[in-house]
């Protein structure tokens, strides 16, 4: 089952098994799982993932029908040990090198990614270890999530085309009649990415004892601590590069709040060429600020509301919550708006490198770990083209 597919998944279990279950939920776990259908390739779906994803979905299905007191369905059994695919050669590899920190293994991870030994002295990450730093990262930033992924074989200087299209348009020919040649052409833009840049994590330490401990998930546990650690700097330098490109479409009333016209007015200066893809990027502190805005009758301006992937949802467009975005101050720029999927998130392929530390930590009873990769990240702009986003700068 592939990343985006459990994660939908994944989403529609938390939905039943939250207490205030309601017929709004049932609606969101529908959307869910027909989302999920849509992420299944018919040519690389094997036997093993049917029957994992049929009892998972009957299970669901199942436990709907049941708080909204529908007749009950049969649970299918879910049997971790006959669905789940046993690990692969390369995971099991893996999981001996983080266990044991033995070197001797790097080199047989190295040839199975078909990459050559590390120069830091590190393994190379099986996929199955990404896929879950994908997801964990995604999960704590929607900016990250939405971004578009570009993997690239090496971390040199490369340009990335762009396109602007959302001035042009089209124009009725009388018959016999020429074309005009006045407007503007379609033309490509570039984007320029530098030297890709290595992220390092802070160290993580366990004892000999658990990480030798073949009942504890050390590969989950250490790609809990590295999503967290890496989406502190990689997401930071992502807001930082993208409220340093984008334009500020509008500018705040007030210095230390943000009001229901600051909102529409940036809304408005977005090129309606973007509005299908739209988003709101912000904090969730500032959501909340948002959202507890009342009239004078003491009504909420903006109800509480969420689409189809639980996202919260702001004047119909849904909200990518990012801890990485500043909070509402004099100056700041708190809240963007536009097609967000704009901004580009490059990753060097196979640069997710696992570094084990057990001489260091020997006399402590310790071995610890640190991870290492190349990601970059910009925003698709041409100079003196129309921004994909367009950010709300707090009056100073």
């Amino acid at each position: 089952m592939n990343a985006r597919k459990a994660e939908l998944l994944a989403r529609a279990q938390t939905l039943i098994d939250s207490p205030s279950y309601s017929r709004e939920d049932s609606a969101r776990v529908d959307g869910l799982l027909r989302m999920a259908d849509l992420c299944t390739d018919p040519d690389i779906r094997s036997e093993i993932e049917a029957g994992q994803e049929s009892a998972r979905r009957g299970n669901i299905m199942a436990e709907r029908d049941r708080v909204l007191g529908r007749v009950h369905s049969e649970v299918i059994p879910f049997e971790a040990d006959r669905f789940l695919p046993a690990p692969s050669e390369l995971d099991r590899n893996f999981t001996a090198f983080l266990r044991s920190g033995d070197r001797k293994w790097i080199p047989k991870l190295s040839a199975a990614l078909g990459e050559g030994t590390t120069a830091g002295g590190g393994a190379l990450a099986p996929s199955s270890f990404a896929e879950k730093l994908f997801v964990l990262i995604a999960a704590i930033d929607g900016f990250w999530a939405e971004a578009t992924l570009l993997e690239t074989p090496r971390g040199s200087a490369m340009g990335y085309p762009i396109l602007d299209d959302a001035e042009n348009s089209s124009a009725i020919v009388a018959e016999n009649g020429t074309n005009s040649l006045d407007s503007s052409d379609l033309a490509f833009g570039t984007i320029a990415f530098g030297f890709c840049p290595s992220w390092r994590t802070t160290v993580v330490a366990c004892s000999q004892e658990l990480a030798q401990d073949s009942f504890f998930d050390i590969d989950g546990l250490l790609a809990k601590a590295f999503s967290i650690r890496l989406q502190r700097g990689i997401g930071a330098h992502f807001i930082s590069t993208l409220l340093s490109q984008a334009p500020v479409g509008a500018a705040s009333i007030a210095a230390a709040s943000i009001a229901p016209g600051d909102l529409f007015a940036v809304a408005e200066s977005v090129n309606p060429a973007y509005y299908p893809k739209a988003s709101w990027c912000m904090s969730q502190a500032t959501l909340l600020g948002i959202l507890g805005l009342k009239t004078t009758t003491g009504a909420f301006v903006f109800p509480a509301a969420v689409d189809a992937l639980n996202r919260p949802t702001l004047m119909s467009f849904p909200v990518l919550l990012s801890p990485s975005m500043p909070a509402v101050a004099a100056g700041a720029a708190a809240v963007s708006f536009g097609d967000h999927s704009a901004f580009v998130k490059r990753i060097v392929r196979n640069s997710l490198e696992v570094i084990t530390l057990t001489q260091r930590f020997a006399a402590l009873g310790q071995i610890a770990y640190f991870a290492r990769w190349r990601v970059d990240g910009n925003l698709m702009l041409n100079a003196g083209a129309v921004s994909p986003v367009q950010v709300l700068q707090q009056h100073s």
